[in-house]
């Protein structure tokens, strides 16, 4: 049974981008959650805890351009718990989160919005996604990568994306300023 979880917490780590063996775009981060409690009028920081996150196609694209260490997030996804032995012979459960949504926790700041734009579906958007290499061979953000700026539409390139989006029904578009790259 897979297990759906939300959790709110500070991106731990850089973001490292890459592609698996067949291609597709990934992305991961260590998240940090951690309890606060009031205790006599002091917040004080109880237990944290640490997650990776992982992301592929265009969620990972998204999250290379967007978040950073330190960023406070919500991520919901499938929690994944992967068990494993160290070096030293002890046996290790790590919790993982195969992310299908990630955004900025506005609690703490705010953010601005900008929508990746449809390409349509079918062959002609496929051909163009590959056009537009989004990472490198070593992982690393493509220096040709765009992605979409707010007001970069063009009504003649097709339409916005009617409610929620899917990975395969849109792709990157032009970007205004320097790209930020993972780690």
């Amino acid at each position: 049974m897979t297990e759906y979880i939300t959790v709110r917490g500070v991106v731990g780590t850089e973001v490292e981008a890459g592609l698996t063996n067949g291609g597709t775009q990934t992305a991961n981060f260590r998240l940090a959650s951690s309890e606060r409690r009031l205790e006599k009028d002091q917040w004080v920081d109880k237990s944290t805890n640490w997650y990776r996150v992982e992301a592929y196609r265009y969620l990972a694209q998204n999250i290379v351009h967007s978040l950073k260490k330190g960023d406070r997030v919500i991520v919901t996804g499938k929690l994944r718990l992967r068990q494993w032995v160290r070096e030293d012979g002890h046996q290790v459960t790590s919790p993982e989160i195969d992310a299908e949504s990630i955004g900025h926790d506005l609690k703490w700041g705010t953010a601005k919005y900008a929508r990746n734009v449809s390409r349509g579906s079918g062959a002609q958007a496929d051909a163009d996604a590959v056009a537009r290499p989004v990472f490198a061979a070593d992982g690393q953000p493509h220096p040709e990568a765009r992605t979409s700026a707010p007001g970069s539409w063009d009504p003649g390139e097709g339409e916005p994306l009617e409610g929620e989006p899917q990975d395969d029904e849109y792709i990157a578009e032009e970007a205004e300023g320097p790209m930020r790259a993972a780690g």
